[in-house]
């Protein structure tokens, strides 16, 4: 990472999720369009999933060595010095035309101090209906906050920062998406109508648990529907097993990078609902059925979804935790109608339809590039 005097710098900073940088990813691509001179750096964490997202993009990233915050006095003095050396790794490539963008995760903070301290412009991406920690902290020191949900907006109250609704940022490989490139390469009827069950990049051991248990039911729709099922690393054994013996085409995909293909293809999703997530759903206007992650405090991703569930755009049901057989049931009941009724399917998918702003990425990046 070296300092480039005379371009326009944009560092986004953070990570930790998917959920942080795929966003920022699509923001950045959209900026490398408007502004092809424009230098992009991507400060992440240390976290394996940010190296391997960021590598198999066009963007360099450096690493910083920004720890979360823990209530232990040795973490505690660790979570200081890291930060500390992270602001002043940020702060020797920083030039008058940088501006940073805080896209969550403990790793923005110290970006976002090294950009105040020298006067620069910083914006914030917070794509979650509730923002998260760092982002709620940042928010008084940031001239422009990009959100998602329009009820997000009126959570940062300790700002004076100029808040842009624009939805999530999808990245441009969404907009030429390759359904037959999914058919061919896991073996698809082109025929056959296609449920895509998704627990993101890291997988959901309760949906596959929950997916294996509705086996059985599911072989009355054989003759057509398949199901395609991204279960995650090392979280897809006794399902793989399960459905070479099912009735029903049940291919198990343990990792996808192109997941746009996959969406593209599918007539029905279910999936977690996380604020990316929820918005991949819609930008293909496909009927979904979401399980949002029980184990957060805040309960956020209810929170992603309850909004769309209203509008008629999606069905939400509740992950059960421990008791996986009541949790396969509360799907079964939101999706044996779905995949018996197609007039229902299409409904939702019209409901999508005025959800989904297709724009939001080329908002964001002239948005960033007017402050440079």
């Amino acid at each position: 990472m070296t300092k480039n005097n005379g371009k326009i710098q944009v560092f986004f900073a953070g990570g930790g999720t998917g959920g942080h940088i795929y966003p920022a990813i699509a923001a950045a691509q959209k900026i490398r369009k408007l502004a092809p001179e424009t230098v992009i750096h991507f400060l992440c964490s240390q976290s394996p999933i940010d190296a391997n997202i960021l590598s198999k993009t066009e963007f360099e990233y450096t690493a910083l060595p920004a720890r979360g915050f823990a209530l232990h006095p040795v973490k505690i003095l660790n979570f200081i010095l890291n930060q500390r050396k992270s602001r002043n790794i940020v702060s020797q490539v920083l030039t008058e035309k940088s501006v940073i963008v805080g896209i969550g995760g403990y790793v923005s903070a110290p970006a976002v101090a090294a950009a105040k301290k020298k006067s620069l412009p910083v914006c914030l991406i917070n794509v979650d209906y509730v923002p998260g920690k760092s982002n709620r902290l940042m928010a008084s020191k940031t001239d422009k906050i990009f959100c998602q949900y329009q009820a997000t907006a009126g959570m940062f109250t300790n700002t004076n920062a100029k808040i842009f609704v624009t939805g999530c940022p999808m990245r441009e490989e969404f907009e030429t998406p390759r359904p037959e490139k999914i058919i061919s390469e896991y073996n698809l009827s082109p025929d056959k109508s296609t449920l895509l069950v998704t627990g993101a990049s890291s997988g959901a051991l309760n949906i596959n648990i929950a997916m294996e248990t509705l086996l059985p039911r599911l072989e009355s729709f054989a003759d057509n529907w398949q199901v395609l099922h991204l279960s995650g690393r090392g979280k897809d054994t006794r399902l793989k097993d399960a459905a070479a013996k099912a009735r029903i085409e049940y291919r198990v995909v343990d990792y996808c990078d192109n997941i746009w293909d996959m969406y593209s293809c599918a007539d029905i999703v279910i999936g977690r609902a996380g604020a990316v997530s929820i918005a991949e759903y819609t930008y293909y206007r496909k009927p979904f059925i979401c399980l949002p992650y029980p184990y957060h405090k805040d309960n956020h991703q209810q929170l992603n979804a309850i909004e769309l569930e209203k509008a008629g755009a999606c069905l939400i049901v509740e992950d059960m935790k421990e008791d996986r057989n009541a949790t396969a049931e509360n799907i079964w009941q939101k999706l044996e109608p779905l995949l018996s009724n197609k007039g229902i399917r299409e409904q939702m998918s019209e409901k999508t339809a005025g959800i989904a702003k297709k724009d939001a990425a080329e908002t964001i990046a002239s948005e960033i590039l007017k402050l440079a």
